[in-house]
């Protein structure tokens, strides 16, 4: 019938103040940022690519038809090589960082994982680049390749 077997049980999430959880994400304007944004240059902003180095590089591209990464941005993965998440040290340098914090990806669903680790490590204000690298290459902005 397609219905679930079971009910989840009412967790206890809790939304930073002034957050609808029932609003579609970005509908509120406040905890996103357009393609359009990042154009614009801010020096204080730190962009960062939370997908494989591999696919940051541009060596595989398993999904978009060109490999490689939004210029400027700064690649922390989600798990290293080992499997493990980033180290605290990494984690601390962005919950420290004066200027704005964005995460992104390939389509802005694993960005948000580093957006939950940075609100558990103290900083809840960082922003998702929802389009990420996928839709970056298909509004034909520019892509870097490489480490940089």
């Amino acid at each position: 019938s397609g219905e679930p077997d079971t009910v989840p049980e009412v967790g206890d999430l809790r939304c930073p103040d002034g957050i609808d959880p029932k609003l579609p994400i970005g509908s509120d304007g406040s905890r996103t940022v357009s393609a359009d944004a990042l154009l614009e240059p801010d020096p204080s902003r730190v962009l960062v690519d939370v997908r494989a180095p591999t696919r940051y590089r541009g060596d595989e591209e398993p999904l978009d038809p060109i490999g490689g990464h939004i210029p400027g941005s700064i690649n922390i993965p989600n798990l290293d090589a080992d499997g493990r998440p980033p180290a605290a040290p990494v984690l601390d340098g962005l919950v420290r960082h004066d200027g704005e914090v964005v995460a992104s990806c390939g389509s802005g669903v694993s960005a948000c994982l580093l957006l939950l680790r940075l609100a558990e490590a103290g900083r809840d204000d960082a922003k998702l680049y929802p389009g990420s690298y996928s839709e970056w290459l298909a509004l034909g902005h520019p892509h870097a390749t490489g480490d940089s």
